[in-house]
């Protein structure tokens, strides 16, 4: 009986993990949009370019979608989990050490691409986040599973304006 307890706890801070991933990716998503005000000014950028930013994102998240559950079946969830999160913290780190050693437009297409291998880094985090509950939870337990991955990506968006307001 020990044992079965053990492997309960288990399942349950596997998806804390997996919806912990959820939740900040959605705060990382909407980070450039929300501080336009202050990086419009201090790089040099146009509205147009930061919508430029945002579709960057937008197209290759929604590009990876299918390859990245793919991906997430061919090598298993937990490879993939750990190649999108150093991924994503890669096109993370990239936006705000770019314009310590790049100006103008090697700047932008810089930023571009990082937001660009952002969306390609969170991609993959939904069907990953679907494997997960499909391996770790009995199936009377997926529905609640999944309701709760999208209350913390929900969650994830009340975070982040509550943080944009500081």
């Amino acid at each position: 009986m020990p044992q079965f307890h053990r492997s309960v706890r288990i399942r349950w801070w596997i998806f804390a993990f997996a919806l912990a991933f959820a939740m900040l990716s959605y705060i990382q998503r909407l980070s450039v949009q929300d501080m336009a005000e202050t990086v419009v000014p201090a790089l040099h950028l146009s509205q147009l370019q930061i919508g430029w930013l945002a579709t960057a994102f937008t197209t290759a998240y929604t590009l990876a979608q299918l390859p990245g559950g793919i991906f997430s079946q061919r090598v298993g969830t937990r490879w993939a989990l750990v190649g999108v999160g150093v991924l994503g913290l890669l096109a993370t780190l990239a936006f705000p050490l770019a314009p310590m050693v790049l100006a103008g437009t090697a700047l932008f297409g810089t930023l571009l691409l990082a937001q660009a291998l952002l969306g390609v880094s969170q991609g993959p985090l939904f069907p990953a986040a679907s494997a997960i509950i499909e391996s770790w939870l009995p199936p009377n337990r997926w529905a609640m599973a999944s309701g709760l991955q999208t209350a913390g990506m929900n969650l994830g968006r009340a975070v982040h304006r509550s943080l944009s307001r500081c």
